[in-house]
């Protein structure tokens, strides 16, 4: 048999029998500083292996950023030197571009995808939650999730490990 060899969701040969690829090849996730109370900057890195679109009603979630002070709410989006714009491509529930819906309980920020993101490229964005007032370890695991044009389960992002100061 002839298998198709065409591109599927933006996975090159994705319409293949049984080819299968990681949703994020990379993601991770690091901060600007480790002290308590500070207003700290994440900053997130992704490279989805699936085109994601508005249309599909695509959503990104980052889960598991657990201990902050930040009350439930929109955070803005913010760029990174070379994102790619990926702080212009979401938007909160309430369609407002470049911001996520921040979840304190379950320190969860949720995007809706407001332009495609194109597979295979690296985006970065940054937002800012202000740290616990107390000393704590880093959250065991920190997840990324998409829902929408493709789905997947939540995978362990990859946190930096390294000294700031």
């Amino acid at each position: 048999m002839t298998k198709p060899g065409t591109a599927l969701m933006g996975v090159a040969s994705g319409a293949n029998p049984l080819e299968v690829v990681q949703p994020f090849p990379t993601k991770s996730v690091g901060q600007s500083t480790p002290f308590a109370g500070a207003t700290n900057t994440l900053t997130v890195t992704f490279k989805s292996s699936a085109t994601l679109t508005r249309t599909d009603g695509s959503v990104l979630t980052i889960a598991g950023l657990t201990g902050t002070q930040t009350n439930n709410g929109e955070l803005a989006l913010e760029q990174v030197a070379g994102g790619n714009f990926g702080h212009q491509l979401f938007e909160a529930s309430s369609g407002t571009a470049g911001t996520g819906n921040w979840a304190k309980e379950s320190g969860s920020l949720t995007l809706r995808v407001r332009q495609n993101v194109v597979a295979g490229t690296e985006y970065r964005f940054a937002f800012r939650v202000q740290n616990p007032a107390a000393g704590q370890a880093s959250p065991t695991t920190v997840s990324i999730a998409v829902s929408g044009t493709a789905t997947s389960g939540l995978e362990a992002m990859v946190k930096p490990g390294t000294a700031l100061f």
